[in-house]
């Protein structure tokens, strides 16, 4: 077996790693921008609750009323501050994951590379090997022709 059929299977799984790495790549940045959207969808809810109080500030509001309201207003800041932690956590992950991807990318390519360097080397070697085979019968056929006869 040459070393090209040799290194088959493993330019074929680093392929493969490359592949899973861009697939989790993905998934990851997936993640990444459904927590942007969650992030953005509570600021927004928070700036509409904050209109809505103040088009109510306009007439009377009880003090009960404004309890109520700074209570939901601190709930609201507190998953505002857990969901930019969500967000920092998924730009985290998408980072890596980029990372690993390109790490295996780079190693299915010098791989890949390497296979094929081999794979021109050993038809060097093999067209080498039919020229000179070719040469001998050639020689033989002359040196027969040639031969004196007695």
């Amino acid at each position: 077996m040459s070393r090209t059929e040799r290194l088959k299977p493993v330019v074929k799984l680093a392929g493969h790693k490359e592949k899973e790495s861009a697939s989790a790549l993905a998934k990851a940045q997936d993640k990444l921008l459904q927590a942007q959207k969650r992030l953005q969808d509570i600021i927004d809810y928070r700036l509409n609750y904050s209109e809505m109080l103040q088009e109510k500030g306009k007439k009377s509001i009880s003090a009960n009323e404004l309890c109520r309201y700074q209570s939901f207003f601190a709930q609201l800041d507190s998953a505002l501050i857990q969901q930019q932690n969500a967000v920092q956590q998924a730009e985290f992950s998408v980072q890596e994951h980029i990372n690993s991807w390109t790490k295996s990318k780079r190693k299915h390519q010098m791989i890949g590379k390497i296979s094929q360097q081999i794979q021109q080397t050993e038809q060097i070697a093999k067209d080498k090997n039919e020229q000179k085979q070719m040469d001998d019968q050639a020689s033989l056929q002359f040196f027969n022709k040639n031969k004196p006869k007695i």
